[in-house]
């Protein structure tokens, strides 16, 4: 008897995965390994017929229904917050690249896409954004609003993503109130005009727990679809969407076995996300397969090194975390936080007891990644826990509506002006937050990331015509990017050292000149080459230091 078309089909495609796995070349282990699996999936379906496993209402959890007020045309409300994040991201979006933007510009603008996603260059390969980039340039040029573009997009993307997000616990009011928050977050502006992947990973991974919910709660194939799609998405942004993707698989089982422990059937669902964690560990598998162990190695080799971050809670990271608080909400954060934790604590307490999967799926990314980072002893960088930033303000949210809700119900404000005071809650809240970020916003839009083009600017204004510049380890790849703009020329007009030897030369030949030496990232450089450093200090005078919205990537002006 014939087997049906569609298993034929499967039995043919299992077998063209094997046989692909069999005769890759042998330098592409991963990859073949996730072909073969792959096939021999195919070929397990096809035999045995496997179906989809169908899931009762029973067998599917149930989550609270979302708390909080409707408000009249959310959509069109909504339509504005993400016009007013698009104003505010692509304003003053040409400002100066910094040192990871120019990096990825001279590492990745001559690759192949397939090298980008197959050869690993170097770790700023945030694999989808840096191909949008290299689209934007190849349009464009080099330009910083064309490179920035990108992320610019799904900076804009996130407030509808995080409104969707928030409606799975929230009402339309309370999720408004959290895309209005991101929309004007310093923070997120930040992220948003910087060339990177984090905006994008934030906009998939928001989407993917969006569907993660609700595939728990309504088990449509439609839904789990679109998990795995926009998880892959996620990992193929950043790798940080792996945390995402762990997660979701902790908290899952975590709630499995309360579910056992209360005799309620789980059988079904788990073995529902059984297939999708493994079509998307495969997926995943094949995305990263080339560049697996090269990422591996770097990351054991490098971000062990003090200089590539901070030890968790060190005094330099919890310096660090304070300086970039008070960016965005001014120089009373530790005073405020104090304060809306001892205000606030209550009222989270309570929306945690009513939504706890929905605030535990939320919280566990930030653990995972910590987690992952302490067993592996991986120095720590602020934006691995970028992910909490729109957690936050769902929170925050979340916290002013249950105080709302709990200072009314209490006997004691049944006056008019207290019932009043205490339905205003959320919205003085909100209001004071907006606040704090338009005082910080004009700030950052005056102070670039980091001030390569500034600073030769007004190196060049005062520096005597035929002196030397010279661009100390970090700082040349900010004048290779800006100098040939100037017309000048490496190796003629200006030099890059990484050593103190290279300096000492340098002056040598230009004997009787002053030397102009740009510094940046004065503590990566006092680690990473001690004896540069030393020299510097002993034997130049700074001139000129220009700020920066990025820790410690004040450009310096020096002479000898």
């Amino acid at each position: 008897m014939r087997a049906p078309a569609g298993r034929s089909v499967l039995l043919g495609a299992g077998a063209v995965l094997i046989l692909a796995g069999v005769f890759l070349p042998s330098g592409v282990p991963l990859l073949r390994l996730g072909f073969a699996l792959e096939g021999l999936l195919l070929l397990a379906i096809g035999l045995t017929g496997v179906r989809w496993p169908a899931t009762a209402p029973r067998d599917r959890f149930e989550l609270p229904p979302p708390e909080g007020e409707n408000v009249r045309h959310p959509i069109s409300w909504l339509c504005g917050i993400t016009a007013l994040a698009a104003v505010l991201r692509l304003y003053r979006i040409g400002s100066e690249l910094w040192l990871d933007e120019i990096v990825t510009i001279f590492t990745f603008r001559d690759s192949t896409a397939l090298e980008i996603l197959t050869v690993f260059k170097a770790s700023n390969n945030h694999l989808l954004n840096t191909l949008s980039v290299k689209a934007m340039i190849a349009a464009f040029g080099p330009v910083e609003w064309a490179v920035r573009l990108p992320a610019v997009l799904f900076g804009v993307a996130c407030i509808p993503a995080i409104y969707a997000l928030a409606r799975i616990s929230l009402g339309q009011r309370e999720s408004l109130f959290a895309a209005l928050l991101l929309a004007v977050s310093y923070h997120h502006i930040f992220f948003s005009q910087n060339a990177r992947g984090y905006t994008g990973m934030l906009f998939w991974s928001m989407l993917g727990t969006v569907y993660f919910l609700k595939g728990l709660t309504r088990d449509r194939a439609s839904d789990w679809v679109i998990y795995v799609g926009t998880m892959l998405l996620s990992v193929a942004t950043v790798l940080y969407g792996f945390f995402i993707i762990a997660a979701h698989v902790l908290c899952f089982a975590a709630a499995c076995a309360v579910r056992l422990w209360r005799k309620m059937p789980c059988r079904p669902l788990v073995r529902r996300l059984l297939l999708v964690w493994g079509a998307l560990a495969l997926l995943c598998l094949h995305l990263y397969s080339g560049i697996f162990t090269e990422v591996e190695a770097y990351v054991a080799t490098n971000y062990t090194r003090p200089s590539m971050g901070y030890k968790f809670l060190s005094a330099e990271h919890i310096r660090e975390l304070v300086r970039g608080f008070s960016a965005g909400f001014g120089n009373a954060t530790l005073v405020g936080a104090l304060a809306a934790l001892s205000v606030m604590g209550f009222g989270f307490l309570l929306f945690l007891r009513r939504h706890t999967f929905y605030a535990i799926t939320l919280v566990a990314p930030l653990f995972t990644t910590a987690g992952f980072l302490l067993a592996r002893r991986l120095v720590i960088v602020p934006r691995s826990f970028l992910w909490g930033l729109p957690v936050a303000w769902i929170f925050t949210v979340a916290t002013a509506l249950s105080l709302e809700r709990w200072l009314s119900s209490r006997g004691a404000l049944q006056a008019p002006l207290a019932r009043a005071g205490a339905r205003a809650l959320p919205y003085l809240a909100v209001a004071a937050l907006v606040a704090l970020s338009a005082l910080a916003l004009p700030a950052y839009y005056r102070t670039p990331k980091q001030p390569y083009r500034t600073s030769l600017d007004w190196l060049i204004a005062n520096r005597p015509a035929g002196d030397p510049i010279v661009a100390a380890w970090l700082a040349k790849h900010g004048l290779r990017f800006y100098a040939p703009g100037t017309g000048l020329t490496e190796n003629r007009d200006y030099f890059a050292v990484d050593t103190a030897d290279e300096l000492q030369k340098v002056e040598s030949a230009w004997s009787g000149k002053t030397i102009w030496l740009l510094t940046t990232f004065p503590r990566a450089l006092r680690l990473e080459h001690p004896d540069l450093d030393r020299y510097i200090r002993d034997h130049y005078r700074a001139r000129k230091t220009f700020p920066a919205t990025i820790g410690d990537a004040e450009v310096t002006v020096l002479t000898r």
